[in-house]
């Protein structure tokens, strides 16, 4: 009987050291948050095809330099986006064999820039996806910390200034009005 009571003692003991052991593992893989304390005035996407200038003017937002009416649910989705970032896990620190691995260089690269008052708040990079398309690889600040992101970024990020432009009103077809005659009776 006091074999038993002493193996199951050993056991628990085991356990115990065990949960203890993946506790402080765990806690050192937190998921990281770069969060923005006020919304950005002005954003800049950067994408191989093009850059996008999004402007925002008293609570609308504009497109382009000519400041064209913007899709008010695009803008909110990229002000969103930008504003919290959700870094799941560091993967690598940025090297030039890094950079081409994880297509965080030039020409593959989308590059976000937040500027609230005339200066920059958040630069986001963001390079290929992960092996899901809602987790893509990206780095923030200019920092050389390479993330594994969440949420899809690059569906985010990557418009177009065709894709965020406001719809111009379709115009009203007015149907023709038929003028009447008047007749002239004579008695």
């Amino acid at each position: 009987m006091k074999a038993r009571k002493l193996s199951l003692l050993i056991a628990c003991a085991v356990l115990l050291v065990v949960c203890v052991v993946q506790g402080i593992v765990k806690s050192s893989d937190k998921v990281k948050y770069f969060t923005l304390k006020d919304s950005p005035e002005r954003i800049t996407i950067q994408t191989p095809a093009e850059t996008v200038l999004l402007t925002k003017e008293g609570e609308s937002w504009f497109v382009g330099e000519e400041k064209l009416a913007a899709k008010e649910s695009e803008v909110n989705q990229i002000v969103e986006g930008i504003s919290s970032v959700k870094a799941l896990d560091k993967v690598a620190s940025k090297t030039e064999k890094t950079s081409a691995q994880y297509e965080l260089g030039e020409g593959k690269t989308i590059v976000v820039t937040a500027v609230k008052k005339g200066k920059t708040v958040r630069t986001v990079e963001i390079g290929k996806d992960a092996t899901t398309s809602s987790q893509c690889y990206i780095t923030v600040d200019g920092k050389n910390d390479i993330y594994l992101a969440g949420g899809n970024l690059k569906r985010i990020f990557n418009k177009t200034q065709e894709d965020l432009l406001q719809p111009a009103p379709e115009p009203v077809e007015e149907e023709p009005v038929e003028e009447e005659t008047a007749a002239t009776v004579e008695l």
